[in-house]
């Protein structure tokens, strides 16, 4: 049975190119030579873009909850858990491992129920609660999938090794013996990176 620890292996390390800035916290150690589960976060151009513009929309969030919870008995816990919310999406834009995508895409997950069960002993919050608790969970599924053919076919979760082979599967397919169906490997992960985006976005018609 194979055992996962949560144990750094090697030191933390910088390195950089003229755009781009990584940070590499080292592997996370797993006792098969399968997966090569690398903590990576990188800070480039587009990063730095959202950074940009998620900080000014967290600015004026945290300017609202200062404000409209000024009276209220439990202010604390939920600034508290905006904080948190606000640094776990921060980092999110940064991750460049899809293990790392995976923990902030749940932990994110987490923070916001425990927002939305802020005041849990009105009926209505426990249940929109528990509505967006189900969908979230649906987002889930699809991201795992696309998680699971990354990491079974290119036996690593460092996205910059995924993104360098990219090339080698144009050709690749997918085959679905049960359905009798056959599917471009690309189009397979796009449309499931796709889908649980517009699940966790609450796009179209996933707005309940």
């Amino acid at each position: 049975m194979t055992e996962l620890l949560f144990a750094v292996f090697n030191v933390t390390y910088i390195y950089y190119t003229d755009s781009i800035f990584f940070l590499h916290c080292g592997y996370l150690l797993v006792d098969t030579f399968y997966v090569n589960i690398s903590l990576i976060f990188c800070f480039d151009e587009l990063s730095g873009f959202f950074f940009g513009i998620l900080d000014f929309a967290l600015i004026l969030c945290f300017y609202f909850l200062v404000e409209y919870f000024e009276y209220d008995s439990n202010s604390t816990g939920i600034i508290l858990l905006s904080s948190l919310f606000s640094h776990c999406a921060l980092w999110y834009f940064c991750v460049f491992d899809v293990f790392l995508l995976l923990f902030f895409w749940e932990t994110i997950s987490l923070i916001s129920f425990l927002l939305i069960q802020h005041w849990s002993y009105r009926l209505p919050t426990y249940k929109a609660g528990i509505k967006v608790f189900f969908i979230s969970q649906l987002g889930d599924v699809p991201l795992f999938v696309f998680a699971f053919l990354m990491i079974n076919r290119f036996g690593t979760t460092d996205l910059s090794e995924i993104l360098s082979q990219l090339a080698l599967v144009a050709f690749e397919y997918v085959i679905f013996v049960n359905f009798n169906l056959l599917c471009s490997f690309p189009a397979l992960a796009a449309f499931c990176l796709s889908f649980a985006v517009l699940l966790k976005a609450a796009q179209f018609f996933f707005y309940p």
